[in-house]
């Protein structure tokens, strides 16, 4: 067998001086297998660019940046490429026996572990010069054996190992440094696969726009598919006699193609059964909030399953996570998205396919299929589909011959309702009711007694799911009747007025709805516009950026979680850090505290009004201190009580003070900076029998409820019983009570709490 690989003409290359000189891997005397050859030339690689490849017989002859684990693959195909940068010399190999990956998927072309080898760009190492330093047009494509089909034709052409291997860790190779980009005409060819795959085509907007910011002009090539298989590459369509030139002719400004559309353009039973879903949708009960919650939930799973869906025999298969859903219907919480789909389980719309999967793949769910197995419209759709093909593929070639078939229209007006022809009221194509919001409580919260408790609540008002359903029923029909509309969303012990004054009216307001002279309920002309101003003034768009942003960090989170697990690496992403102690935590709560009760005094005021807290603070606005007698009047002249002021003047940011003219004054809880600290020889005592208290010491819990009940005139039966009670102020200037015969009457000191 050895001679026969010797007659081809693909074998007969020996090194370049360029692999000489780069240290190249590739064996002395190393050629390439028959079935190589064949695999090269069914791919339009010519003699040329063939001497990039060959066949490792045996493990010691595949190059020893793969792992021994790779190594012991078995006959691999060898494919040697340059980096642009002229120095980096990478490998791919092609087993004869590929493997699979955790996902059951074939592994077509294997790469290096990224510690061993780093991910580069592919450049056929004669374009070499051309990538780097030319100025003519440059292609990018998906694969080296696409690079390698352009070479015969003169085309420079940079290729990278998949569709996301163009960058890593979400930022452009180095190897793009190289390439001379500026003022360039760059055509981007990704597989057909990229009008089917919303993942392949959210991937190449990101690669047209990084290449436009390099100064490039992009235009975007698609490849035709061969024979029905998505995965056509561009080497596969120029072996079957493409031109590429005439497809370079064709290529267009990127844009994002309708993915759902292309699939169900092409498979006629999908386009069936998403149809038929869309109208099982439609029949879901509407009454409840969770159950619009759960039509919610199903129209998302037959939109996934209409770009991403695999048909089987009891349905279509569905992958989504609990976060997809919840991103894309809105909703706050898992565990809303959770009853959504056991409501949908218990209906029969849907099950969860069970069995394990890998950490990276979302759970999967089939949508069950709504005519049963073995039923008559079964049978139609497979019938359709085997007999139906060649006309189908016919249809798509010529759409402008033939109309539209029943189950694609259909199809179309369930995907897009909001495109349906028949409503003339609808201002322009292209809007769409996009997921509204619940409404939600946002709670304040503060810490009482150690505990973290709620201290204020505001409700933000919003359409909700079962508006939001109605709404949808509306513009999907034209037209509604209010009964009709109380029999399909009212519940059974509503009435219809009630129903219409609750649901309907606030739509009615807001210029969404409009109620015409025959008492029926239309969309309004320019219901887009209404439902933004409503979603502007519910804030709607910031809590939808939030949640999106809160599932992205998730994501990149997990994915870091499963690198680190991957590597034997501690999977705990953040240690716990080095606790600076309680005495520094006091420190920082000490030195916060005057701004935090100043930001909760101004709350009050924003929320409230004028309470006592407020007034004290509109008080020493300006001032550094004020009369606790004269604030006190003014404070009772407003109809106030002396407790409140008092109160609200202990547990606030000020404090009480006496100075040496005998009065008594309220200060900032922060001293002045001027204020001289007082010694403990100059102060006066509180109360004759206590004579060595100073008015800066915290009072004692009894003396505390002493103070408070003079101030409130309040009184035991064990009191002086010539106090009469009441404020002291008002006793009488011949009063014989203790209180009034002191002196240094204790009554007149209200303790510090500093």
């Amino acid at each position: 067998m050895e001679a026969q690989y010797h007659k081809n003409p693909l074998v007969k290359h020996q090194h370049t001086p360029q692999q000489q000189e780069s240290g190249s891997a590739r064996p002395e005397g190393a050629t390439l297998a028959e079935h190589h050859v064949e695999y090269l030339e069914a791919r339009a690689v010519d003699e040329a660019a063939a001497g990039m490849f060959w066949t490792a017989e045996k493990p010691s002859e595949i190059p020893p940046v793969f792992s021994e684990r790779q190594r012991r693959g078995g006959r691999a195909l060898i494919a040697e490429f340059y980096s642009p940068d002229g120095e980096t010399v990478s490998w791919q190999k092609r087993d004869d026996r590929p493997k699979r990956d955790r996902r059951g998927r074939v592994v077509k072309w294997v790469s290096p572990p990224a510690e061993r080898a780093p991910v580069v760009l592919a450049v056929v190492p004669s374009m070499l010069d051309e990538v780097r330093d030319g100025t003519g047009p440059l292609w990018s494509v998906e694969g080296i054996t696409r690079a390698a089909a352009l070479a015969p034709h003169g085309i420079p052409a940079v290729a990278y190992a998949g569709c996301y291997n163009w960058q890593k860790d979400e930022e452009p190779l180095r190897c793009w440094d190289y390439v001379n980009l500026r003022g360039r005409l760059v055509f981007d060819v990704p597989d057909a696969d990229a009008r089917t795959n919303a993942q392949v085509q959210d991937t190449q907007a990101q690669r047209v726009a990084f290449l436009e910011s390099r100064g490039a002009r992009v235009l975007v090539v698609d490849v035709p598919q061969m024979n029905g298989d998505e995965h056509t590459g561009l080497d596969d369509a120029l072996a079957r006699g493409a031109d590429p030139f005439a497809l370079a002719r064709a290529a267009r400004p990127f844009a994002r193609v309708d993915v759902a559309r292309s699939r169900l353009r092409k498979d006629e039973r999908l386009r069936l059964f998403v149809a038929a879903k869309r109208r099982e949708v439609g029949e879901l009960p509407a009454t409840s909030p969770p159950e619009c919650n759960a039509r919610k939930v199903a129209r998302f799973m037959v939109g996934v399953a209409a770009r991403r869906g695999k048909v089987g025999e009891r349905g279509v298969e569905v992958p989504a996570s609990l976060p997809q859903i919840a991103e894309g219907v809105r909703v706050g919480s898992y565990q809303t998205v959770r009853k959504a789909l056991e409501l949908l389980q218990g209906v029969g719309f849907l099950e969860r396919v069970p069995g394990r999967r890998h950490p990276k793949e979302a759970t999967s769910y089939l949508l069950l299929d709504p005519w049963g197995r073995g039923s008559a419209q079964g049978v139609n759709i497979g019938t359709s589909e085997a007999e139906g093909g060649e006309g189908q593929e016919h249809r798509a070639e010529n759409p402008q011959e033939h109309e539209n078939p029943l189950c694609q229209q259909d199809s179309y007006l369930c995907l897009h309702s909001t495109h349906n022809p028949e409503n003339l009221r609808k201002p322009k194509s292209g809007a769409e009711v996009l997921p509204l919001r619940s409404s939600k409580l946002i709670h304040t919260w503060a810490r009482r007694e150690g505990r973290r408790v709620v201290v204020d609540s505001d409700y933000c008002w919003r359409y909700g799911p079962k508006r939001e359903e109605l709404f949808r029923y509306v513009l999907e029909r034209g037209e509604a009747e209010p009964g009709e509309l109380h029999e399909k969303f009212g519940s059974k012990t509503s009435r219809l007025g009630r129903f219409m004054q609750t649901w309907v009216e606030p739509m009615l307001r807001d210029g969404v709805l409009y109620e015409t002279d025959g008492e029926l309920i239309v969309p309004s002309p320019d219901w887009p516009e209404a439902l933004e101003r409503v979603k502007a003034r519910t804030d709607e768009d910031t809590d939808n950026r939030l949640q999106s942003d809160n599932y992205a960090r998730r994501r990149q989170e997990y994915r870091e979680y499963l690198e680190r697990v991957r590597r034997g690496e501690d999977p705990k992403a953040d240690p716990t850090p080095e606790l600076k102690g309680p005495d520094h935590v006091a420190e920082a709560i000490e030195r916060h505290r005057p701004r935090w009760e100043h930001q909760r005094v101004e709350a009050q005021r924003q929320k409230v009004g004028i309470t006592a807290a407020v007034f004290v603070a509109d008080e020493l606005e300006g001032a550094s201190a004020v009369r606790y007698r004269e604030m006190r009047e003014r404070w009772k002249g407003r109809g106030g009580k002396g407790e409140d002021l008092y109160r609200a003047i202990q547990t606030g940011p000020f404090r009480f003070d006496r100075e040496a003219d005998g009065w008594l004054y309220v200060y900032p809880r922060e001293a002045p900076a001027s204020a001289p600290e007082r010694e403990p020889a100059d102060v006066t005592p509180l109360r004759p029998d206590h004579p060595g208290e100073s008015i800066n010491r915290a009072p004692k819990k009894s003396e505390s409820e002493s103070i408070n009940r003079f101030f409130r005139g309040t009184k035991k039966g064990d009191e002086d019983p010539h106090d009469p009670g009441g404020d002291w102020r008002d006793h009488p200037l011949d009063c014989r009570c203790a209180r009034c015969g002191s002196p240094g009457p204790s009554y007149a000191t209200p303790w510090s709490a500093s």
